[in-house]
């Protein structure tokens, strides 16, 4: 009989904290679709504070899940009216900070995040909090497809991305990135068919087994390598025939790297190294 007791106060406890997290769920997502500017903001607040009090992941995910659907429906693709951070995103950014910082917890990565087809210029992806901070170590951004969308002036200092895909088959092919101070890490990422200029003062970017397809790239920053990239090429004209990437009074390295691809542009002082390092692999030759 006491058993029973406490199954069913343990029923109940959970029944009324789902009631709980339902409540003020449905209080978020009003707030969120509100036409005033600032009510959109006191919603993501309230989700975000609500996402912090819950234990249950799968209510993590919810809450993720109507971030990632806000940031969508407020940076779709509109070419008759396209419109500056200041007018539209400053929500969106804050949406953002909070979704990444979600998604940057343990088990919270979906296979791949859509983020595809997306005016998401001048947004910043690296505000977003992590336990990485107070490390001083690299935040992670984990499996998103940008293919198909617009992005310009963005930040991704001091950010590590792993299995990214920055694509383009459309007209927004021209992708420029604010590196900023210390070190900048791609790894398992897909660039095909863009036009790129990383802008930095930091101390390297690295890509690390990243895959290059007609890729037109500017990089200024102190620091460049490339550890096991392939770059590849296509006959389509409406391509690219042969990767192109431009340095600017920098230091760049290709470790296990296939160039024979790719033509090199040297601006000001550069040093280039070719070739391969037995301290990461010794299947490749120079």
């Amino acid at each position: 009989s006491f058993a029973e007791q406490v199954d069913t106060q343990i029923k109940q406890a959970e029944t009324a904290e789902t009631q709980l997290f339902n409540d003020r769920l449905g209080r978020g997502v009003e707030l969120l679709a509100n036409s005033d500017k600032m009510l959109p903001k006191a919603g993501i607040r309230v989700l975000e504070v609500l996402a912090n009090s819950v234990d249950v992941i799968e209510h993590k995910k919810i809450i993720a899940n109507i971030l990632h659907d806000f940031i969508r429906d407020r940076t779709a693709i509109n070419p008759k009216t396209p419109q500056r951070l200041n007018d539209k995103q400053s929500d969106v950014q804050l949406a953002l900070d909070v979704y990444l910082g979600l998604m940057s917890l343990q088990n919270m990565v979906k296979p791949m995040q859509d983020f595809t087809n997306l005016d998401l210029r001048e947004l910043d992806f690296s505000l977003f909090e992590s336990q990485c901070d107070q490390n001083d170590r690299l935040k992670k951004l984990h499996s998103i497809d940008f293919s198909d969308s617009v992005l310009d002036l963005n930040s991704f200092k001091k950010l590590e991305l792993v299995d990214c895909r920055f694509s383009s088959a459309g007209l927004h092919k021209t992708i420029e990135v604010n590196l900023g101070k210390g070190r900048v890490y791609f790894k398992d990422c897909i660039f095909s068919k863009q036009d790129i200029l990383f802008r930095g003062s930091g101390d390297s970017l690295i890509f690390s087994n990243c895959s290059f397809d007609c890729i037109k790239m500017n990089i200024k920053q102190n620091s460049i390598s490339f550890f096991w990239g392939r770059f590849t090429s296509r006959s389509d004209p409406e391509s690219y025939s042969r990767s192109s990437i431009g340095v600017d009074r920098s230091e760049v390295s290709f470790i296990g790297t296939d160039i024979s691809n790719v033509k090199l542009i040297q601006h000001g002082q550069c040093t280039s190294r070719h070739g391969t390092s037995k301290a990461f692999d010794d299947r490749y030759s120079d």
